[in-house]
């Protein structure tokens, strides 16, 4: 939304704030680009998309602390110009998530030739949300198969 002020300075939002996806405890900063004379911010927050509450910022950026209660909150911002025109932002909002990542395998184990007793370790990387690894190791060629250890590496003494 543009406005036209009275010295031909058109009162228009550049940049609106975007929708923050994270964890609880991260520091968000919303913020806001716009073009006029003697601009002054307003930032407002909602929990119901209703009520709108002032909050305490009044520059172009307003932070905070996601938390569970704040998950879903919607942020905004009002743009007033020396004339008294305003303009108000997009909403964004801030919620407690993450982005989903495919599961997938980065890097497989190796392999492993050596003596009799000697101490050997694989390791896997793999990239997902949330993961937790099973290690299992078969003596019979892969006939069957026994759970190891719960990490992201196992490590053992061949027989």
């Amino acid at each position: 939304m543009e406005r036209l002020s009275d010295t031909g300075t058109e009162l228009q939002i550049v940049t609106q704030p975007e929708d923050y996806t994270g964890a609880a405890g991260d520091f968000v900063t919303f913020t806001i680009e716009a073009e006029g004379n003697d601009l002054s911010y307003q930032w407002q927050y909602s929990d119901d998309g209703e009520t709108w509450k002032m909050g305490s910022s009044t520059t172009a950026s307003y932070s905070t602390m996601l938390t569970e209660a704040r998950s879903g909150r919607m942020i905004r911002c009002i743009v007033t110009d020396a004339e008294g025109n305003s303009v108000t932002s997009d909403v964004a909002t801030m919620t407690i998530g993450s982005e989903e990542i495919g599961l997938t395998i980065v890097t497989q184990p190796e392999n492993y030739v050596g003596a009799s007793g000697d101490f050997v370790t694989f390791t896997i990387e793999a990239e997902g949300n949330d993961l937790s690894y099973r290690w299992q190791f078969s003596s019979d060629g892969g006939e069957t198969w026994k759970t190891g250890s719960k990490a992201d590496s196992f490590s053992a003494t061949p027989m």
